[in-house]
Protein backbone atom coordinates (compact mmCIF):
# COMPACT_ATOMS: atom_id res chain seq x y z
CA UNK A 1 0.00 0.00 0.00
CA UNK A 2 1.55 3.45 -1.14
CA UNK A 3 4.37 1.77 -2.19
CA UNK A 4 6.12 5.31 -3.58
CA UNK A 5 5.76 7.05 -0.74
CA UNK A 6 8.74 5.54 1.77
CA UNK A 7 11.17 6.03 -1.94
CA UNK A 8 9.66 10.02 -2.30
CA UNK A 9 11.05 10.19 1.31
CA UNK A 10 14.36 9.06 0.79
CA UNK A 11 14.93 10.98 -2.31
CA UNK A 12 13.43 13.95 -0.07
CA UNK A 13 16.55 13.64 2.50
CA UNK A 14 19.27 12.31 0.61
CA UNK A 15 21.43 15.59 0.66
CA UNK A 16 20.53 16.02 4.41
CA UNK A 17 24.22 15.47 5.11
CA UNK A 18 25.12 18.31 3.37
CA UNK A 19 22.83 20.55 4.30
CA UNK A 20 23.91 22.63 7.31
CA UNK A 21 22.80 24.03 10.97
CA UNK A 22 18.90 25.07 10.84
CA UNK A 23 17.83 23.92 7.27
CA UNK A 24 19.04 19.98 8.11
CA UNK A 25 16.94 20.28 11.50
CA UNK A 26 13.76 21.39 9.79
CA UNK A 27 14.00 19.13 7.03
CA UNK A 28 14.90 16.14 9.50
CA UNK A 29 11.73 17.60 11.84
CA UNK A 30 9.31 17.52 8.78
CA UNK A 31 10.57 14.17 7.89
CA UNK A 32 10.02 12.41 11.18
CA UNK A 33 6.47 14.65 11.48
CA UNK A 34 5.42 12.57 8.45
CA UNK A 35 6.40 9.49 10.06
CA UNK A 36 4.82 10.23 13.16
CA UNK A 37 1.33 11.37 11.17
CA UNK A 38 1.67 8.02 9.47
CA UNK A 39 2.35 5.40 12.34
CA UNK A 40 -0.38 7.63 14.36
CA UNK A 41 -2.90 6.68 10.78
CA UNK A 42 -1.88 3.20 11.97
CA UNK A 43 -3.02 3.93 15.20
CA UNK A 44 -6.38 4.96 14.40
CA UNK A 45 -7.28 1.99 12.74
CA UNK A 46 -6.46 -0.25 15.61
CA UNK A 47 -8.51 2.08 17.45
CA UNK A 48 -11.37 1.90 15.74
CA UNK A 49 -10.96 -2.07 14.61
CA UNK A 50 -10.75 -2.86 18.59
CA UNK A 51 -14.24 -0.80 18.83
CA UNK A 52 -15.93 -2.06 16.11
CA UNK A 53 -15.25 -5.83 17.35
CA UNK A 54 -15.97 -5.14 21.50
CA UNK A 55 -19.61 -5.26 20.02
CA UNK A 56 -19.27 -8.24 17.50
CA UNK A 57 -21.15 -11.30 19.05
CA UNK A 58 -19.71 -13.97 17.17
CA UNK A 59 -15.97 -15.12 16.29
CA UNK A 60 -13.74 -13.45 14.40
CA UNK A 61 -11.05 -16.07 14.87
CA UNK A 62 -11.72 -19.46 14.95
CA UNK A 63 -9.69 -19.92 18.77
CA UNK A 64 -12.18 -17.36 20.00
CA UNK A 65 -14.85 -19.57 20.69
CA UNK A 66 -12.91 -22.11 22.16
CA UNK A 67 -11.03 -20.02 24.69
CA UNK A 68 -14.47 -18.61 25.37
CA UNK A 69 -15.70 -22.00 26.14
CA UNK A 70 -12.76 -23.03 28.18
CA UNK A 71 -13.44 -19.73 30.33
CA UNK A 72 -17.05 -20.93 31.06
CA UNK A 73 -15.61 -24.64 32.02
CA UNK A 74 -13.17 -23.19 34.25
CA UNK A 75 -15.62 -20.78 36.07
CA UNK A 76 -17.80 -23.92 36.46
CA UNK A 77 -14.64 -25.95 37.94
CA UNK A 78 -15.27 -28.35 35.01
CA UNK A 79 -12.15 -27.78 33.16
CA UNK A 80 -9.40 -30.08 32.08
CA UNK A 81 -11.90 -33.41 32.92
CA UNK A 82 -10.96 -36.69 30.62
CA UNK A 83 -10.84 -36.80 27.10
CA UNK A 84 -13.82 -38.95 25.57
CA UNK A 85 -14.72 -39.68 22.26
CA UNK A 86 -17.57 -36.98 22.45
CA UNK A 87 -17.98 -34.16 24.08
CA UNK A 88 -14.12 -34.12 23.78
CA UNK A 89 -12.13 -30.39 24.19
CA UNK A 90 -8.70 -29.73 25.00
CA UNK A 91 -7.47 -26.95 27.21
CA UNK A 92 -4.81 -25.41 25.08
CA UNK A 93 -3.54 -22.91 27.71
CA UNK A 94 -3.54 -22.11 31.49
CA UNK A 95 -5.98 -20.83 33.47
CA UNK A 96 -4.52 -17.02 34.20
CA UNK A 97 -6.16 -14.86 30.96
CA UNK A 98 -9.76 -16.91 31.66
CA UNK A 99 -9.84 -16.10 34.98
CA UNK A 100 -8.93 -12.14 34.23
CA UNK A 101 -11.13 -12.26 31.46
CA UNK A 102 -14.30 -14.12 33.50
CA UNK A 103 -13.71 -11.72 36.63
CA UNK A 104 -14.13 -8.94 34.20
CA UNK A 105 -16.87 -10.30 32.54
CA UNK A 106 -18.60 -10.37 36.47
CA UNK A 107 -17.49 -7.34 37.81
CA UNK A 108 -18.45 -5.07 35.05
CA UNK A 109 -21.40 -7.27 34.26
CA UNK A 110 -20.24 -6.95 30.75
CA UNK A 111 -20.73 -10.02 27.80
CA UNK A 112 -18.05 -12.89 28.61
CA UNK A 113 -16.40 -12.35 24.54
CA UNK A 114 -16.60 -8.69 24.61
CA UNK A 115 -14.92 -8.66 28.21
CA UNK A 116 -11.89 -11.34 26.79
CA UNK A 117 -11.25 -9.25 23.58
CA UNK A 118 -11.22 -6.30 26.12
CA UNK A 119 -8.94 -7.79 27.88
CA UNK A 120 -6.38 -8.15 24.84
CA UNK A 121 -6.96 -4.79 23.85
CA UNK A 122 -5.59 -3.56 26.77
CA UNK A 123 -2.78 -5.89 27.48
CA UNK A 124 -2.01 -4.44 23.75
CA UNK A 125 -1.97 -0.69 24.35
CA UNK A 126 -0.27 -1.49 27.79
CA UNK A 127 2.56 -3.47 25.75
CA UNK A 128 2.66 -0.19 23.69
CA UNK A 129 3.52 1.25 27.47
CA UNK A 130 6.42 -1.52 28.13
CA UNK A 131 7.85 -1.09 24.99
CA UNK A 132 8.03 3.06 25.52
CA UNK A 133 9.72 2.28 29.55
CA UNK A 134 11.96 -0.28 27.73
CA UNK A 135 13.00 1.44 25.00
CA UNK A 136 13.92 4.94 27.32
CA UNK A 137 15.97 2.54 29.73
CA UNK A 138 18.06 1.22 26.88
CA UNK A 139 18.89 4.77 25.69
CA UNK A 140 20.27 5.81 29.02
CA UNK A 141 20.30 9.28 30.45
CA UNK A 142 22.94 10.90 28.09
CA UNK A 143 19.65 12.21 26.10
CA UNK A 144 17.10 14.24 27.61
CA UNK A 145 13.61 12.52 28.81
CA UNK A 146 12.02 14.59 25.77
CA UNK A 147 14.17 12.76 23.30
CA UNK A 148 13.73 9.38 25.38
CA UNK A 149 10.27 9.59 26.04
CA UNK A 150 9.87 10.14 22.12
CA UNK A 151 11.97 7.30 20.98
CA UNK A 152 10.16 5.08 23.46
CA UNK A 153 6.67 6.24 22.19
CA UNK A 154 7.97 6.07 18.14
CA UNK A 155 8.47 2.74 19.04
CA UNK A 156 5.30 1.69 20.94
CA UNK A 157 3.89 2.89 17.85
CA UNK A 158 5.70 0.76 15.31
CA UNK A 159 4.94 -1.94 17.49
CA UNK A 160 1.36 -1.03 17.26
CA UNK A 161 1.24 -0.39 13.30
CA UNK A 162 2.20 -4.00 12.67
CA UNK A 163 -0.05 -6.28 10.90
CA UNK A 164 -0.36 -9.19 13.47
CA UNK A 165 -0.72 -6.58 16.34
CA UNK A 166 -3.75 -4.96 14.55
CA UNK A 167 -5.10 -8.13 13.61
CA UNK A 168 -4.74 -9.83 16.63
CA UNK A 169 -5.38 -7.12 19.37
CA UNK A 170 -9.35 -7.24 19.56
CA UNK A 171 -9.35 -11.04 19.59
CA UNK A 172 -10.45 -13.19 22.56
CA UNK A 173 -7.12 -15.32 23.07
CA UNK A 174 -4.10 -15.00 25.28
CA UNK A 175 -1.02 -13.74 23.43
CA UNK A 176 -1.30 -9.89 23.74
CA UNK A 177 -1.83 -10.12 28.51
CA UNK A 178 1.25 -13.12 27.88
CA UNK A 179 3.34 -10.77 26.27
CA UNK A 180 2.28 -7.37 28.67
CA UNK A 181 3.29 -9.71 31.42
CA UNK A 182 6.35 -10.90 30.17
CA UNK A 183 7.62 -7.36 29.11
CA UNK A 184 6.33 -5.82 32.77
CA UNK A 185 8.57 -8.89 34.46
CA UNK A 186 11.39 -7.78 32.61
CA UNK A 187 11.04 -3.54 33.86
CA UNK A 188 10.37 -5.02 37.17
CA UNK A 189 14.09 -7.05 36.92
CA UNK A 190 15.89 -4.49 35.42
CA UNK A 191 14.98 -2.03 38.28
CA UNK A 192 15.83 -4.88 40.60
CA UNK A 193 19.26 -3.83 39.23
CA UNK A 194 19.03 -0.78 42.22
CA UNK A 195 16.36 -1.98 44.49
CA UNK A 196 16.78 -5.68 44.89
CA UNK A 197 13.50 -6.19 45.62
CA UNK A 198 11.64 -5.26 42.68
CA UNK A 199 12.82 -8.95 41.68
CA UNK A 200 10.11 -10.32 43.50
CA UNK A 201 7.60 -8.59 41.60
CA UNK A 202 9.92 -9.58 38.23
CA UNK A 203 9.02 -12.91 39.47
CA UNK A 204 5.20 -12.49 39.65
CA UNK A 205 5.25 -11.53 36.50
CA UNK A 206 7.18 -14.06 34.51
CA UNK A 207 4.69 -16.66 36.82
CA UNK A 208 1.33 -15.29 35.58
CA UNK A 209 2.88 -14.50 31.80
CA UNK A 210 3.99 -18.48 31.52
CA UNK A 211 0.36 -19.34 32.97
CA UNK A 212 -1.12 -17.20 30.57
CA UNK A 213 0.63 -18.71 27.55
CA UNK A 214 2.92 -21.82 28.67
CA UNK A 215 5.77 -21.10 25.74
CA UNK A 216 6.26 -17.76 27.64
CA UNK A 217 9.81 -18.37 28.63
CA UNK A 218 11.85 -15.63 26.38
CA UNK A 219 11.25 -12.90 28.86
CA UNK A 220 11.94 -14.75 32.06
CA UNK A 221 14.98 -16.33 30.03
CA UNK A 222 16.73 -13.19 29.08
CA UNK A 223 16.14 -11.31 32.41
CA UNK A 224 17.89 -14.57 34.73
CA UNK A 225 20.30 -14.83 32.35
CA UNK A 226 21.72 -11.47 32.53
CA UNK A 227 21.47 -10.62 36.16
CA UNK A 228 23.06 -14.04 36.85
CA UNK A 229 26.02 -12.71 34.91
CA UNK A 230 25.59 -8.67 36.90
CA UNK A 231 23.81 -9.60 39.99
CA UNK A 232 24.34 -13.29 41.21
CA UNK A 233 22.54 -12.77 44.29
CA UNK A 234 19.77 -10.88 43.14
CA UNK A 235 18.87 -13.57 40.21
CA UNK A 236 19.09 -16.41 42.53
CA UNK A 237 16.44 -14.62 44.58
CA UNK A 238 14.18 -14.35 41.89
CA UNK A 239 14.65 -17.53 40.42
CA UNK A 240 13.86 -19.11 43.31
CA UNK A 241 11.02 -17.41 43.97
CA UNK A 242 9.29 -18.08 40.56
CA UNK A 243 10.21 -21.70 40.82
CA UNK A 244 8.55 -21.87 44.26
CA UNK A 245 5.28 -19.81 42.80
CA UNK A 246 5.41 -21.62 39.81
CA UNK A 247 5.23 -25.34 41.79
CA UNK A 248 2.75 -23.88 44.12
CA UNK A 249 0.22 -23.20 41.35
CA UNK A 250 1.08 -26.47 38.99
CA UNK A 251 0.70 -28.45 42.17
CA UNK A 252 -2.77 -26.76 43.03
CA UNK A 253 -4.33 -26.83 39.77
CA UNK A 254 -2.83 -30.88 39.47
CA UNK A 255 -4.83 -31.49 42.65
CA UNK A 256 -8.15 -29.51 41.62
CA UNK A 257 -8.30 -30.88 38.23
CA UNK A 258 -6.89 -34.68 39.33
CA UNK A 259 -4.06 -34.58 36.96
CA UNK A 260 -6.13 -33.22 34.58
CA UNK A 261 -4.03 -29.97 34.09
CA UNK A 262 -1.06 -31.60 33.48
CA UNK A 263 -2.48 -34.17 30.85
CA UNK A 264 -4.01 -31.63 28.96
CA UNK A 265 -1.17 -28.88 28.91
CA UNK A 266 1.78 -31.35 28.37
CA UNK A 267 -0.03 -34.46 27.05
CA UNK A 268 -2.90 -33.31 24.89
CA UNK A 269 -1.73 -30.03 23.45
CA UNK A 270 0.13 -31.28 20.45
CA UNK A 271 0.47 -30.07 16.75
CA UNK A 272 2.56 -31.81 13.80
CA UNK A 273 5.59 -29.80 12.02
CA UNK A 274 3.74 -28.21 8.80
CA UNK A 275 6.23 -26.74 6.89
CA UNK A 276 3.43 -24.88 4.56
CA UNK A 277 3.74 -22.61 7.76
CA UNK A 278 6.81 -21.54 6.40
CA UNK A 279 5.24 -18.80 4.18
CA UNK A 280 3.63 -17.51 7.53
CA UNK A 281 7.47 -17.00 8.77
CA UNK A 282 8.17 -15.62 5.34
CA UNK A 283 5.30 -13.16 5.12
CA UNK A 284 5.92 -12.35 8.10
CA UNK A 285 9.60 -11.26 8.12
CA UNK A 286 9.19 -9.73 5.00
CA UNK A 287 6.16 -7.46 5.82
CA UNK A 288 8.25 -6.01 8.30
CA UNK A 289 11.53 -6.08 6.68
CA UNK A 290 11.81 -2.21 6.86
CA UNK A 291 11.34 -2.42 10.92
CA UNK A 292 13.73 -5.63 10.83
CA UNK A 293 16.46 -3.53 9.20
CA UNK A 294 16.17 -0.42 11.97
CA UNK A 295 15.83 -2.69 14.28
CA UNK A 296 19.73 -4.24 12.92
CA UNK A 297 20.26 -0.74 13.84
CA UNK A 298 19.00 -0.26 16.72
CA UNK A 299 20.98 -3.44 18.41
CA UNK A 300 24.41 -2.01 16.79
CA UNK A 301 23.82 0.47 18.61
CA UNK A 302 23.15 -1.33 22.11
CA UNK A 303 26.10 -3.29 21.63
CA UNK A 304 28.17 -0.49 21.31
CA UNK A 305 26.26 0.35 24.31
CA UNK A 306 27.67 -2.80 26.24
CA UNK A 307 31.11 -2.89 24.88
CA UNK A 308 31.50 0.71 26.16
CA UNK A 309 30.39 -0.25 29.98
CA UNK A 310 32.43 -3.26 30.11
CA UNK A 311 35.73 -2.14 28.40
CA UNK A 312 38.12 -3.47 26.47
CA UNK A 313 36.76 -6.94 28.15
CA UNK A 314 33.31 -6.15 27.35
CA UNK A 315 31.88 -9.03 28.90
CA UNK A 316 34.36 -9.95 31.26
CA UNK A 317 34.25 -6.95 32.95
CA UNK A 318 31.29 -7.15 34.97
CA UNK A 319 31.62 -5.28 37.72
CA UNK A 320 32.15 -2.36 35.44
CA UNK A 321 28.85 -3.60 33.40
CA UNK A 322 27.02 -3.65 36.99
CA UNK A 323 27.40 0.19 37.32
CA UNK A 324 25.59 1.16 34.26
CA UNK A 325 22.06 0.58 34.46
CA UNK A 326 21.66 1.30 30.41
CA UNK A 327 24.10 -1.01 29.19
CA UNK A 328 22.33 -3.66 31.47
CA UNK A 329 18.91 -2.85 29.99
CA UNK A 330 20.41 -3.02 26.30
CA UNK A 331 21.57 -6.73 27.41
CA UNK A 332 18.61 -7.90 28.68
CA UNK A 333 16.92 -7.14 25.45
CA UNK A 334 19.67 -8.25 23.39
CA UNK A 335 19.32 -11.12 24.81
CA UNK A 336 15.50 -11.42 24.38
CA UNK A 337 16.18 -10.17 21.38
CA UNK A 338 18.23 -13.28 20.66
CA UNK A 339 16.13 -16.19 22.67
CA UNK A 340 12.28 -14.60 20.52
CA UNK A 341 14.57 -14.90 16.80
CA UNK A 342 15.20 -18.52 17.74
CA UNK A 343 11.70 -19.40 19.07
CA UNK A 344 10.38 -18.03 15.41
CA UNK A 345 10.30 -21.70 14.13
CA UNK A 346 7.63 -22.64 16.33
CA UNK A 347 5.49 -21.03 13.82
CA UNK A 348 6.20 -24.65 11.74
CA UNK A 349 3.40 -26.55 13.20
CA UNK A 350 0.25 -27.23 12.42
CA UNK A 351 -2.32 -24.84 13.38
CA UNK A 352 -0.54 -21.45 14.18
CA UNK A 353 -0.40 -18.32 12.62
CA UNK A 354 0.81 -14.74 12.51
CA UNK A 355 0.41 -13.93 16.40
CA UNK A 356 3.52 -16.17 16.89
CA UNK A 357 5.06 -13.30 15.03
CA UNK A 358 3.96 -10.63 17.82
CA UNK A 359 6.36 -11.00 21.30
CA UNK A 360 9.49 -10.99 18.21
CA UNK A 361 7.70 -7.84 16.63
CA UNK A 362 7.54 -6.06 19.85
CA UNK A 363 11.10 -6.37 21.07
CA UNK A 364 11.90 -5.67 17.13
CA UNK A 365 9.76 -2.04 18.02
CA UNK A 366 12.23 -1.69 21.20
CA UNK A 367 15.55 -1.70 19.01
CA UNK A 368 13.83 0.61 16.02
CA UNK A 369 13.33 3.05 18.79
CA UNK A 370 16.44 3.09 19.97
CA UNK A 371 17.44 3.76 16.35
CA UNK A 372 15.85 6.57 15.89
CA UNK A 373 17.33 7.89 19.12
CA UNK A 374 19.95 10.39 16.86
CA UNK A 375 17.37 11.01 14.27
CA UNK A 376 14.86 12.12 16.87
CA UNK A 377 18.10 14.17 18.56
CA UNK A 378 18.23 16.19 15.32
CA UNK A 379 14.86 16.87 15.05
CA UNK A 380 14.43 18.69 17.88
CA UNK A 381 17.81 20.33 17.40
CA UNK A 382 19.52 18.74 20.49
CA UNK A 383 22.79 17.60 18.27
CA UNK A 384 25.70 20.49 16.68
CA UNK A 385 26.66 18.05 13.90
CA UNK A 386 24.31 15.43 11.59
CA UNK A 387 24.98 12.34 12.21
CA UNK A 388 26.53 10.32 9.11
CA UNK A 389 23.57 7.31 9.33
CA UNK A 390 20.58 9.64 10.34
CA UNK A 391 19.62 9.70 6.40
CA UNK A 392 19.13 5.90 6.29
CA UNK A 393 17.63 5.59 9.94
CA UNK A 394 15.33 8.11 8.71
CA UNK A 395 14.22 6.65 5.59
CA UNK A 396 13.98 3.18 7.41
CA UNK A 397 11.68 4.85 9.36
CA UNK A 398 9.47 6.36 6.43
CA UNK A 399 9.51 2.59 5.57
CA UNK A 400 8.39 1.23 8.36
CA UNK A 401 4.92 3.78 8.33
CA UNK A 402 4.20 2.05 4.70
CA UNK A 403 4.34 -1.09 5.95
CA UNK A 404 1.89 -3.44 4.52
CA UNK A 405 -0.24 -4.19 7.64
CA UNK A 406 -2.06 -7.53 6.66
CA UNK A 407 -5.04 -6.26 7.49
CA UNK A 408 -7.32 -9.75 6.30
CA UNK A 409 -9.01 -9.74 9.24
CA UNK A 410 -9.77 -5.74 10.01
CA UNK A 411 -14.01 -5.55 9.39
CA UNK A 412 -15.48 -2.70 9.37
CA UNK A 413 -18.56 -1.60 11.95
CA UNK A 414 -21.03 -2.22 8.60
CA UNK A 415 -19.35 -5.50 7.54
CA UNK A 416 -19.86 -6.83 10.82
CA UNK A 417 -23.64 -5.74 11.46
CA UNK A 418 -24.44 -7.54 8.12
CA UNK A 419 -22.87 -9.88 9.00
CA UNK A 420 -24.19 -10.60 12.78
CA UNK A 421 -27.77 -10.10 10.76
CA UNK A 422 -26.69 -13.06 8.24
CA UNK A 423 -25.77 -15.70 11.56
CA UNK A 424 -28.77 -14.88 13.47
CA UNK A 425 -30.72 -17.15 11.36
CA UNK A 426 -28.42 -19.71 11.93
CA UNK A 427 -28.11 -19.35 15.46
CA UNK A 428 -31.87 -19.91 15.95
CA UNK A 429 -31.25 -23.18 14.12
CA UNK A 430 -28.68 -24.13 16.51
CA UNK A 431 -30.81 -23.10 19.21
CA UNK A 432 -33.78 -25.01 17.83
CA UNK A 433 -32.17 -28.37 17.13
CA UNK A 434 -32.72 -31.84 18.35
CA UNK A 435 -29.53 -32.78 18.23
CA UNK A 436 -25.75 -31.37 18.90
CA UNK A 437 -24.27 -29.54 16.47
CA UNK A 438 -20.84 -29.00 15.35
CA UNK A 439 -19.38 -25.82 14.39
CA UNK A 440 -15.62 -24.39 13.36
CA UNK A 441 -16.99 -21.05 14.34
CA UNK A 442 -18.00 -22.17 18.22
CA UNK A 443 -19.27 -18.63 19.35
CA UNK A 444 -22.75 -19.66 17.31
CA UNK A 445 -23.31 -22.41 19.55
CA UNK A 446 -22.74 -20.37 22.82
CA UNK A 447 -24.85 -17.79 21.81
CA UNK A 448 -27.69 -20.74 21.05
CA UNK A 449 -27.50 -21.35 24.16
CA UNK A 450 -25.32 -24.44 23.81
CA UNK A 451 -22.10 -25.48 24.61
CA UNK A 452 -18.90 -26.10 22.52
CA UNK A 453 -18.39 -30.28 23.24
CA UNK A 454 -16.02 -31.15 19.87
CA UNK A 455 -13.16 -28.94 18.75
CA UNK A 456 -12.11 -29.86 14.75
CA UNK A 457 -8.80 -28.81 15.14
CA UNK A 458 -7.33 -30.46 18.31
CA UNK A 459 -9.39 -33.72 17.42
CA UNK A 460 -7.62 -33.79 14.10
CA UNK A 461 -4.41 -33.05 15.50
CA UNK A 462 -4.96 -35.98 18.22
CA UNK A 463 -5.89 -38.31 16.18
CA UNK A 464 -2.50 -38.54 14.00
CA UNK A 465 -0.39 -39.56 17.61
CA UNK A 466 -3.40 -41.78 18.70
CA UNK A 467 -4.62 -40.04 21.11
CA UNK A 468 -7.82 -39.70 20.23
CA UNK A 469 -10.27 -42.62 18.72
CA UNK A 470 -10.98 -40.52 15.17
CA UNK A 471 -12.89 -44.30 14.35
CA UNK A 472 -15.41 -43.98 17.55
CA UNK A 473 -16.47 -40.55 16.46
CA UNK A 474 -16.88 -41.36 12.54
CA UNK A 475 -19.03 -43.92 13.77
CA UNK A 476 -21.39 -41.57 15.96
CA UNK A 477 -20.93 -39.31 12.38
CA UNK A 478 -22.54 -41.99 10.74
CA UNK A 479 -25.05 -43.11 13.06
CA UNK A 480 -26.43 -39.38 12.43
CA UNK A 481 -25.64 -38.10 16.01
CA UNK A 482 -25.57 -34.65 15.21
CA UNK A 483 -28.05 -32.53 13.76
CA UNK A 484 -25.53 -30.57 11.34
CA UNK A 485 -21.87 -29.38 10.70
CA UNK A 486 -20.73 -25.45 10.17
CA UNK A 487 -17.71 -25.21 8.13
CA UNK A 488 -15.40 -22.12 7.40
CA UNK A 489 -14.75 -23.79 4.32
CA UNK A 490 -16.57 -26.52 1.96
CA UNK A 491 -14.99 -29.89 2.22
CA UNK A 492 -11.73 -30.72 0.23
CA UNK A 493 -10.43 -27.14 1.39
CA UNK A 494 -7.12 -26.61 3.22
CA UNK A 495 -8.83 -25.15 6.18
CA UNK A 496 -11.20 -28.17 6.38
CA UNK A 497 -8.78 -30.65 5.66
CA UNK A 498 -6.44 -28.98 8.34
CA UNK A 499 -9.46 -29.29 11.13
CA UNK A 500 -10.98 -32.36 9.61
CA UNK A 501 -9.13 -35.78 9.26
CA UNK A 502 -9.44 -38.27 6.74
CA UNK A 503 -11.99 -40.95 8.57
CA UNK A 504 -14.36 -37.91 9.76
CA UNK A 505 -14.85 -36.34 6.51
CA UNK A 506 -15.33 -39.81 5.02
CA UNK A 507 -18.22 -40.14 7.34
CA UNK A 508 -19.76 -36.64 6.84
CA UNK A 509 -19.40 -37.42 3.33
CA UNK A 510 -21.46 -40.29 3.73
CA UNK A 511 -24.18 -38.72 5.96
CA UNK A 512 -24.10 -35.08 5.80
CA UNK A 513 -24.62 -34.45 1.84
CA UNK A 514 -26.97 -31.54 1.85
CA UNK A 515 -24.75 -28.00 1.32
CA UNK A 516 -25.60 -24.66 1.76
CA UNK A 517 -23.51 -21.38 2.33
CA UNK A 518 -24.50 -18.79 4.86
CA UNK A 519 -23.04 -15.55 6.27
CA UNK A 520 -19.62 -16.82 4.69
CA UNK A 521 -19.80 -20.44 6.66
CA UNK A 522 -21.10 -23.95 4.70
CA UNK A 523 -23.67 -25.68 6.43
CA UNK A 524 -24.06 -29.52 6.15
CA UNK A 525 -26.88 -31.38 7.14
CA UNK A 526 -28.57 -35.06 6.55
Amino acid sequence: MHRSAPESVVIDISAVGRVPGDRARCIMAFAFAIVAVLLLRNLGTLVVFSFNALSYPYSLDYGEGIVWQQMRDMLQGTAYGPLEVYPAIVYHYPPVFHLVAGATAWISGADQLAAGRGIEVVSSFATGVLITSLTMLAIGRQYSVVIRTTCGIVAALMFLSCGPVIAWTPLMRVDMLANALGLLGLVFAIRAIDRPAWIYAASVAFVLSLYTKQIAIAAPMAAFAVLLLVDRKTALRGLAASTLLGLIILGTLAWLTDGGFVRHIFMYNVNRLDLSRLVYLATGIGSHLPLVLLAMAGTFYSWQVVCRAGGTAALQSVRALRRDRTAIASLVLLALLAIRTLMLPAILKSGSNHNYLIEWLSVLAIFAGIAMTQVIALAFGKVTSQPSKAPLLLSLAATVAFMPLLLGREISARQMADRAAELTPLVERIAAARKPVIADDMTLLIRAGRRVDWEPAIAAELSHTGLYDEAAFANLIRAGHFAFFVTEESMGKQVFNERYSPAVAAAMRDVYRHQYETGGYFVYSP
